[in-house]
C-alpha cells in the first residue's frame, strides 16, 4: 500500500471585484496602545500587502469584495484576521505573544534530527507537482516541528515562510498556522501573499504564463468558477454522486449528476461524496506513480465517517484529473460570483486536488483575470504580415520610481511599506547647543560629523523617524542618511558636479536598506551599495565622508561646542518613542536579502570598512571582550589603527598618520548582504 492524502487546505480565499480601492489602518498594542512597527499586513491570498510604518499605519490598494479578509502578523505578536465587509478603514490591536526570540539558523542547519523532519514537511507541504521541482523554501529554519506519539509531526511558524516559486513567476510570503503529517493523512492551514517575480528575458516571461494557465486549468479555483457562473459542463468538468464503502475501502460512483442539482441560490450542496472529473488534462506522472494503488486514508475526527481508517482506490482515472469533496455543512456552502467559498474550511479534498499542494497555489488577481475570458488563452503562430512586436524594455514603476535602467534585479527591489516621502527626510534642519539638548541621554547614540571646524550631531532618536537630514556647513553639502533596520548610518556629500541634489526617502529597500532618491532627477540611490542604481544617474558613485556613530556623552566629550539637531523639525512626532521597539533584540528579518552568512547573528553590531577594495568587518562584541581598546590591523595590504570605546560600543577607524577612515557601524547581517567576500576580525 502506498500513503495517500486527505487535504484540508484552509486559504479563507476573499472575494475580489474590479474596482480599485484604498484601504488604511493602524495597528496598536492591545497592552500599551503603542503603534506597532513592522507588521505585515495583507488580503490573504492575493497580491495586496504592505509593511505597518512607525506610526503603525498602512495603507492597502486593490480590489475587496465581500469575503475578503486582512491578515496582520508579527514576530512579537499574535496574528489576526479580520473581514473587509465594506470598510475602507480597518484598524488592528494585537495582543503580544512570549516566544523565545533566539537564532536558529545555525542550529537548524546542524540539527539532523530536525532536518529528518523538514525532509517530510517539504515533500508534504510543497508537494510533488511539475511545479514543485523549482520551489524553494527560502527561511525553513522559522519552522517549528513537534513529534507526535504515532510517529507523525506537527509544526507551525511564528514567522511568515518565505517561498520562491520559479515555476509560476510568484514569491510567496505563507503565514503556516498549522501543519499536521502522520501515516494517514496531512493536514495544514495558512495563509498566503503573492509578490510577482520579475522575469529575467521574454522566454521565461511566456514560461510562467503557460505554467500559470497550466496550474489554474482543472484547479478546484476553476471548478468553483466555473459553477458559479453556470459553465462547468462547457468548461470540461463531469460530476459523480458518489459514496464510500468504509467495508472495502472503495469510493463508489452512484450516478452522474448536473451541476445545477448540486448548486443553487449561490450554494453548493450535496449529500456524500461529490466526484469531480476534469476531462481535458490526464493526471501528471508523479500522481500516476505515487497514487496507482489501493491505500489508506484516516478521517483525522475532520468527516462524519467514523474514527477508523478509510480505504480508498486510487486507480489513475484514463478519462482525466479524478477529486472528490466532503462538505462539512448540512446547508451548503455559500460561493461568490467569482467562485470563492465563504467558508475553505468546509470543503475537504481528496483525490487529484488533494494531491496538489502550496507549489500550485495561484493568487486570485490571475484567477480572475484568466477566468473570466470566455476561453482559454491559446498560443497561436504569427500570421503573415503580422505586426512586429516591440521589443522596447518594458517600464517597471515601484513606489512612482522607473526602474526600467535598474542595475539591481527588479525583484529584490521591495516597498517598505510608506510611499514616496512617507518617512519625510529633514531640509535646513535646525540646531542648538549642547546645554540645551538636556533632553539627549548619556547613553543616546548620535551620528557626528567634523567640517571645517564646526561639530554636529545627529540624534538616532529622531533619524529613526525621518532616515535623512539634508544639511550643509559653510560650502559642504552632505546628506545624514540612517536605516534602522540596517543600524546603518552613513554621511554623503550632495555634490553632484555642479550640482547640489537633495534627498528624500523612496519607501522602497534593496537587502532590507533604504534607498534615496534625488528630488532633481529622481534617481534611485542605495545607501549601503553607494551609488546610483535606476535613473539618469545610475551608477553614479556616491562620496561616503567621514563620520561617527557614538553615545551623546562620548561624542560631547569629544566635542563640547558641538550643535545638536533639534526636536524642532517641524514634525509632529514622539522622538523618544522608539519605533523600532524589539526590532534589534531578535534574529528576524522584516525583509529578504540576497547574501545570508551564519558566522555571526543577524543583528550582531560590526563596524565595517572598506579599503582599496579590501573589505572588513570587526564584531563589537568580540572588541569588548578582548578588553584592549587600542591596537592595530591590516586591511588588505593597509595597517590601520583602532580604537574601541566601550561606553559607546563603537571603533574609530584611522591610518597610521592617524587620519580618520570612513566606516559604518551597522547589523552584520547587513554587512555581510552587499559585501559577502568580507573578511571578519
Amino acid at each position: 500500500m502506498r500513503l495517500s492524502f486527505l487535504l484540508i487546505f484552509s486559504l479563507f480565499l476573499g472575494q475580489l471585484v474590479v474596482a480599485q480601492t484604498e484601504l488604511t489602518g493602524k495597528i496598536v498594542d492591545a497592552d500599551t496602545g503603542e503603534p506597532v512597527f513592522g507588521a505585515n499586513v495583507f488580503v490573504e491570498n492575493t497580491t495586496i500587502g504592505a509593511v505597518s510604518d512607525p506610526d503603525g499605519k498602512f495603507t492597502l490598494i486593490g480590489s475587496f469584495g465581500e469575503y475578503a479578509r486582512i491578515v496582520t502578523t508579527h514576530i512579537a505578536y499574535k496574528s489576526k484576521t479580520l473581514s473587509i465587509n465594506g470598510r475602507k478603514v480597518v484598524n488592528f490591536t494585537l495582543r503580544p505573544t512570549v516566544r523565545e526570540l533566539k537564532t536558529v539558523e545555525v542550529e537548524r542547519k546542524k540539527d539532523r534530527k530536525w532536518q529528518r523532519f523538514y525532509s517530510r514537511f517539504e515533500k508534504a507541504f510543497i508537494g510533488t507537482t511539475q511545479n514543485a521541482k523549482n520551489v524553494i523554501v527560502k527561511n525553513p529554519w522559522v519552522i517549528e516541528f513537534t513529534k507526535t506519539d504515532d510517529e507523525g509531526l506537527n509544526g507551525y511558524t511564528a514567522d511568515l515562510l518565505e517561498i520562491e516559486n520559479k515555476a509560476t513567476g510568484y514569491a510567496i510570503k505563507f503565514l503556516l498556522e498549522n501543519f499536521k503529517l502522520s501515516v494517514n493523512e496531512t493536514v495544514y492551514q495558512g495563509r498566503p501573499l503573492f509578490t510577482p517575480l520579475e522575469p529575467a528575458n521574454a522566454e521565461e516571461e511566456a514560461a510562467w504564463q503557460e505554467a500559470r494557465e497550466r496550474t489554474y486549468l482543472g484547479s478546484r479555483q476553476h471548478f468553483l468558477y466555473a459553477l458559479a457562473q453556470g459553465r462547468a459542463a462547457e468548461e470540461g468538468f463531469e460530476l459523480y454522486r458518489s459514496d464510500f464503502d468504509a467495508k472495502n475501502g472503495k469510493f463508489k460512483t452512484l450516478g452522474e449528476t448536473q451541476p445545477d442539482q448540486v448548486f443553487q441560490n449561490k450554494r453548493l450542496d450535496f449529500d456524500g461524496f461529490l466526484k469531480v472529473i476534469y476531462t481535458r488534462e490526464k493526471p501528471e506522472k508523479a500522481f500516476k506513480k505515487e497514487f496507482s494503488s489501493t491505500t489508506k486514508i484516516g478521517t483525522g475526527g475532520n468527516t462524519n465517517l467514523g474514527s477508523g481508517q478509510i480505504f480508498v482506490e486510487n486507480n489513475v482515472s484514463s478519462k482525466g484529473q479524478v477529486s472528490y469533496l466532503f462538505s462539512r455543512s448540512s446547508q451548503g456552502l455559500a460561493i461568490s460570483e467569482d467562485g470563492v467559498l465563504k467558508n475553505p474550511q468546509g470543503l475537504l479534498e481528496y483525490g487529484y486536488w488533494a494531491w496538489q499542494r502550496v507549489a500550485n497555489l495561484l493568487p486570485y488577481e490571475y484567477h480572475l483575470a484568466l477566468a473570466k475570458a470566455q476561453e482559454p488563452a491559446k498560443i497561436k503562430e504569427p500570421e503573415a504580415n503580422a505586426p512586429v512586436v516591440s521589443t522596447a524594455p518594458k517600464v517597471v514603476n515601484k513606489n512612482g520610481f522607473d526602474l526600467s535602467n535598474a542595475v539591481l534585479s527588479v525583484n529584490d527591489i521591495v516597498s517598505g511599506g510608506p510611499k514616496r516621502d512617507g518617512i519625510p527626510t529633514l531640509s535646513n534642519p535646525k540646531f542648538e547647543s549642547a546645554s540645551e539638548a538636556d533632553w539627549l541621554k548619556p547613553d543616546d547614540a548620535v551620528i557626528g560629523v567634523y567640517i571645517d571646524g564646526e561639530a554636529r550631531a545627529y540624534p538616532v532618536k529622531i533619524l529613526n523617524w525621518h532616515e535623512g537630514v539634508n544639511d550643509q556647513i559653510g560650502e559642504r553639502a552632505f546628506v545624514v542618511t540612517f536605516c534602522p533596520l540596517c543600524g546603518s548610518g552613513m554621511v554623503f556629500s550632495r555634490k553632484m558636479d555642479d550640482e547640489t541634489l537633495d534627498f528624500g526617502i523612496s519607501g522602497l529597500l534593496y537587502n532590507s536598506d533604504l534607498l534615496l532618491y534625488d528630488r532633481q532627477s529622481e534617481s534611485l540611490w542605495s545607501q549601503l551599495e553607494m551609488k546610483a542604481i535606476s535613473g539618469p544617474k545610475v551608477n553614479t558613485p556616491l562620496e561616503l565622508l567621514a563620520s561617527y556613530q557614538l553615545s551623546w556623552l562620548d561624542w560631547k566629550r569629544k566635542y563640547p561646542e558641538t550643535k545638536v539637531l533639534s526636536k524642532n523639525t517641524g514634525f509632529s512626532r514622539d522622538y523618544d518613542r522608539e519605533p523600532y521597539q524589539g526590532y534589534s533584540s531578535n534574529n528576524r528579518l522584516l525583509f529578504a536579502v540576497k547574501n545570508r552568512d551564519s558566522r555571526l547573528a543577524n543583528k550582531d553590531e560590526v563596524v565595517g570598512v572598506e579599503v582599496n577594495g579590501h573589505f572588513k568587518a570587526y564584531p563589537l562584541k568580540k572588541l569588548r571582550n578582548m578588553g584592549e581598546n587600542l591596537f592595530s590591523d591590516k586591511i588588505g595590504e593597509v595597517t590601520v589603527q583602532l580604537e574601541f570605546l566601550p561606553e559607546s560600543n563603537a571603533l574609530i577607524v584611522m591610518n597610521e598618520a592617524k587620519e580618520l577612515i570612513a566606516s559604518t557601524k551597522l547589523y552584520w547581517f547587513a554587512w555581510y548582504a552587499f559585501h559577502p567576500d568580507t573578511e571578519v576580525y
